[in-house]
């Protein structure tokens, strides 16, 4: 990863594909983060049952 500022003066980054997807794979596997995706996916389903109850089931 490099960090630089360029000719306008904002800060950039640079980093490698690798880097990114080690990166991401280690943000994955915490135990924050997964209790982050049950949480969101959980809220999802309560979210499209209400949709469901309220307008029915999707008809093709």
């Amino acid at each position: 990863m490099a960090l630089y500022r360029d000719l306008t003066g904002k800060i950039r980054v640079v980093i490698s594909r690798d880097e990114l997807m080690d990166l991401l794979q280690n943000w994955r596997e915490k135990s924050e983060t997964k209790q982050l995706i049950a949480k969101l996916n959980a809220e999802r389903c309560q979210w499209i049952d209400k949709l469901v109850a309220e307008y029915g089931p999707r008809r093709k």
